[in-house]
C-alpha cells in the first residue's frame, strides 16, 4: 500500500508545499484516486513552506471528492466582508469594473466551495473519525479497515492517513489461519514420528536452513543457500527456497520499475523526478542545470469536447513527442500529473537548453492533433517555462520547480504555444 501510493503522496506534498487546493481537485486527479481499488478515504494537513498556513484536505471514495476540511474561523466572515467591499468599489466611476466583478466572483466561488465543504466534512462516515485519532498504522478489523499514516515531503511537514479497504484480506487471513493451524497440525504429527527416527545428518541442515530463511530477504545471497546440494527432502525444500527467492526478487524489481514511471505515458513518474535529480545531477556535475516545466495549452477544453479517452491517446503522444525530443544521455523526461510534464537537462550552455525547449515546442506542434479550442492554432500545442541555473552542490529541485512554474504562468498569460525563460522573461 507504501508503493502504491507514493504517488498520491508527492502530490499533496507539492499542494501543501504551495497551500494549493485546486490542483489536488481536478476532475483528473479525483478519478486516478477512484482508480485505486483499496483506498476509500484519506485526510492529508500540513503547513505551507512560505507562510506555515494549515492546510488540510479531505478524499471519500464514496462522495467521489477531494475537498476542503479546514477553514479558519473567520473564513466566511473575510469572504462576505471582500465582497461588501468590492460592491462599494463598483459605485466609483474610476473603479477598473471588469477586475472588481471577476473578483467578487471568485469570492462566491470560494464562498460556495466552503459551504459545500462544510457538508462534505459533515457526512464522513463515523468510522472514519475514529480511525483518524491513530497516529501509527492500525488495523481496524471489525470494520475492515487499514490507517496508515505517510509523512509529506514538504518543508514544513505534514501527513498523509490512507485508509484502506482490507475486508478481503481478513478472509485470507481466516482461511491462512485455518490452513496453518492444520498443516501445524500435520506436522506436529509428522515431527513426533522423525524425531524417534532421524539423526543429527537431518536435524543440523534444517537448523542451518532456518537460520537462512530467518535472515531478512534482502541479505539473503541465493549462491550461499545451504544444503542445495543434498539429495533428498531437505535439499529438496532448501531448492525451492531458493527458486522462491529469486522470483521475489525479480518481482521486486518489476515493482520497482512500476513505481517509477507513469503507467499512461511510460515516461518518468513524480518519484522518479525527485529520484534522478538527487542522484543523477550530483554525479554529472554540469556547468548548468536546466529544468522545463511544461503544460498542454486549453487540455481541459479538449477533454471536455474530444473525450478522456481520445484525451489519454493525446497524452501519450504528446509524452512519446517530448521524450523523442531529447537525444543525450542525461536528458530526463516526466509526467508530473495531469497534463503537466517537466524535462530535467545537464548542460553546458545556456543556448544550448533553449534550443531543446524550442525543439521540444516545435514537435508537438507538428504532431497536428486538432483542438478547436485552443486558439488561434486550432492544434494542439504546449507552454514551456524554462529555469537554468549554473551548477551547485546545495540546488534544490523545489527551487528550481517553482521558478519554472513562474515562467510557464507567462507563457500563459502572454499567449501560450511559447518558451519563456525565468531570469529575463524573455519570450521566444
Amino acid at each position: 500500500y507504501k508503493n502504491s501510493t507514493s504517488w498520491i503522496v508527492n502530490k499533496l506534498s507539492l499542494a501543501i508545499s504551495g497551500g494549493n487546493y485546486a490542483n489536488v481537485q481536478l476532475e483528473n486527479f479525483v478519478q486516478s484516486l477512484a482508480k485505486h481499488e483499496n483506498l476509500v478515504f484519506f485526510k492529508a494537513y500540513g503547513k505551507t513552506d512560505n507562510s506555515s498556513t494549515y492546510y488540510e484536505i479531505n478524499y471519500d471514495k464514496n462522495l467521489e471528492k477531494v475537498y476542503r476540511s479546514y477553514h479558519e474561523d473567520n473564513y466566511l466572515k473575510n469572504i462576505e466582508d471582500k465582497i461588501s467591499l468590492f460592491k462599494e468599489k463598483l459605485k466609483n466611476k474610476d473603479t477598473d469594473h471588469v477586475k472588481t466583478k471577476f473578483l467578487i466572483n471568485r469570492l462566491h466561488d470560494a464562498k460556495s466551495e466552503y459551504q459545500s465543504s462544510k457538508r462534505l466534512v459533515s457526512k464522513v462516515d463515523k468510522k472514519y473519525l475514529k480511525l483518524l485519532e491513530y497516529e501509527s498504522v492500525f488495523f481496524d478489523y471489525e470494520n475492515g479497515l487499514l490507517l496508515l499514516p505517510l509523512n509529506t515531503s514538504n518543508i514544513n511537514g505534514g501527513v498523509v492517513k490512507f485508509i484502506f479497504d482490507i475486508s478481503n484480506i481478513q478472509n485470507i487471513k481466516n482461511e491462512t489461519m485455518r490452513n496453518v493451524a492444520l498443516e501445524s497440525f500435520v506436522i506436529l504429527l509428522f515431527s513426533i514420528v522423525v524425531l524417534w527416527i532421524v539423526s543429527y545428518k537431518i536435524i543440523k541442515p534444517l537448523n542451518d536452513l532456518t537460520k537462512t530463511i530467518s535472515k531478512d530477504f534482502h541479505s539473503i545471497d541465493t549462491d550461499k543457500i545451504p544444503h542445495t546440494k543434498i539429495k533428498n527432502e531437505i535439499g529438496v525444500l532448501a531448492k525451492s527456497f531458493k527458486v522462491l527467492l529469486l522470483e521475489m526478487n525479480n518481482y521486486i524489481q518489476r515493482l520497482e520499475h512500476l513505481s517509477k514511471n507513469d503507467p499512461l505515458t511510460g515516461l518518468y513518474n513524480r518519484r522518479a523526478f525527485d529520484e534522478i535529480f538527487a542522484k543523477t545531477f550530483k554525479k554529472t556535475k554540469a556547468t548548468y542545470v536546466a529544468l522545463l516545466y511544461l503544460d498542454i495549452d486549453n487540455f481541459k477544453p479538449y477533454n471536455d469536447h474530444y473525450g478522456h479517452n481520445l484525451g489519454d491517446v493525446t497524452l501519450q503522444s504528446v509524452s512519446k513527442s517530448i521524450n523523442d525530443s531529447l537525444h543525450r544521455k542525461n536528458d530526463y523526461a516526466f509526467r508530473l500529473g495531469g497534463e503537466e510534464f517537466a524535462v530535467l537537462l545537464n548542460t553546458n550552455t545556456q543556448d544550448e537548453a533553449m534550443q531543446i525547449a524550442q525543439r521540444i515546442r516545435k514537435n508537438v506542434q507538428d504532431l497536428k492533433i486538432e483542438h478547436i479550442h485552443n486558439k488561434p492554432t486550432n492544434i494542439i500545442t504546449i507552454s514551456i517555462g524554462v529555469c537554468i541555473t549554473p551548477y551547485k552542490e546545495d540546488l534544490k529541485l523545489m527551487d528550481l520547480l517553482n521558478k519554472a512554474d513562474e515562467a510557464l504562468y507567462q507563457s500563459k498569460q502572454k499567449g501560450r504555444n511559447r518558451v519563456t525563460l525565468y531570469s529575463s522573461m524573455i519570450h521566444i
